[in-house]
């Protein structure tokens, strides 16, 4: 039961990602996802997913603040969080790309 409620909830955040143009709350709820995708995987009880968890929970930890730090020098540089008013920013910011 907890797996198919973390599952819908996780599906429904990102969803929600998809409509949200405040690159902000993109990045706030892609985060949500990722924990509940791990709590998927540790509930399914398998040793293998379990370490896959970790390891999520580990990158999601320096991926989570690398990519916070991206969004607030492109709001100093941009002055918007607007997702599409900030169409072109990897041409600004080409090093951003692979975020």
């Amino acid at each position: 039961m907890f797996s198919i409620v973390s599952l819908v909830g996780t599906s429904l955040v990102g969803i929600t990602c998809l409509k949200i143009t405040d690159l902000k709350s993109v990045i706030a709820f892609s985060s949500v996802a990722h924990i509940g995708v791990v709590v998927i995987i540790i509930l399914y009880g398998v040793k293998l997913f379990s370490w896959a968890g970790a390891f999520i929970i580990l990158t999601h930890a320096f991926r989570s603040s690398s990519i916070f730090y991206g969004r607030y020098v492109i709001y100093i540089v941009r002055g918007t969080r607007n997702i599409l008013l900030n169409k072109g920013g990897v041409a600004l910011f080409p090093g951003f790309a692979l975020c």
